[in-house]
């Protein structure tokens, strides 16, 4: 895989669109769209999904990569929280 896919898909890893990731990287959402279907086509995925798993087992990206925002969980948290009340 090129550097330039892997900067793709590094870009991928946190829900950013093709525009997005164009804009960062200086090309077009075209060109985006393309290099993905070569990123799937070389980890022999269908989706960004699988894409970022296969990345992520290969090593070609971190869990550095992937962005968690703080309120993440926050309402699993809540949730879970209600539940284990509830039991007792």
């Amino acid at each position: 895989m090129t550097a330039r896919e892997v900067d793709v898909l590094r870009l991928a890893v946190n829900g950013s669109t093709n525009k997005a990731i164009g804009s960062a990287l200086g090309i077009g959402a075209e060109a985006v769209s393309s290099r993905m279907q070569t990123v799937f086509r070389k980890l022999r995925v269908v989706d960004r999904t699988q894409a970022v798993a296969v990345a992520l087992r290969l090593g070609l990206l971190s869990f550095d990569d992937v962005t968690v925002l703080e309120c993440a969980n926050q309402g699993y948290r809540d949730a879970a929280g209600v539940a284990a009340e509830e039991a007792r």
